[in-house]
């Protein structure tokens, strides 16, 4: 049996903890600050909308995530709020790495969120037909993830002995 080697980076555990914050901070900003009223109003109302949106991609970028990925060599055991799924090498079907920045060369590109690797399973497992996590080895400003390159090798590798 091989090893166990972690491949995941863990994820943020309260993310709507920015967005309480933030809240907290517009309320007092209000309370303490002595506008009309009408300005107070769109005040309120436009910071709210960029609170909800900003939970929204939080959410998005964090509660997707599972928690704790293992390398078995075949297999990978998957760790999502206190359950186990064991996925075969051979059940996934695609990698997709998505590094911080959208559409660049070398990270010069607008944030979009952590990098992250979703796997697609064929067939769909216990946690869903995706799984996705944060790889341990990137950086923000890195562009690769050799978890995602040693992933998508053993996967191609894995369909073309299934293929013969």
């Amino acid at each position: 049996m091989a090893k166990a080697k972690i491949i995941s980076g863990g994820t943020f555990r309260h993310p709507y903890l920015i967005v309480w914050v933030g809240a907290l901070l517009l309320l007092a900003v209000v309370q303490l600050s002595h506008l009309e009223d009408k300005v107070t109003f769109f005040v309120i109302i436009a910071s709210l909308t960029v609170l909800l949106s900003l939970g929204i991609k939080i959410n998005d970028w964090e509660w997707t995530l599972v928690d704790e990925v293992y390398d078995r060599g075949d297999y990978l055991v998957v760790k999502y709020h206190g359950e186990e799924e064991i996925v075969p090498i051979s059940n996934i079907t695609s990698v997709l790495f998505t590094n911080r920045h959208a559409g660049t060369t070398r990270g010069r590109g607008p944030p979009v969120g952590p990098p992250r690797i979703t796997l697609w399973l064929a067939p769909p497992g216990k946690f869903g037909k995706t799984i996705t996590f944060r790889p341990s080895d990137v950086a923000v400003e890195d562009d690769i993830s050799k978890v995602a390159e040693d992933l998508e090798a053993r996967v191609r590798k894995s369909r073309s002995h299934s293929a013969t």
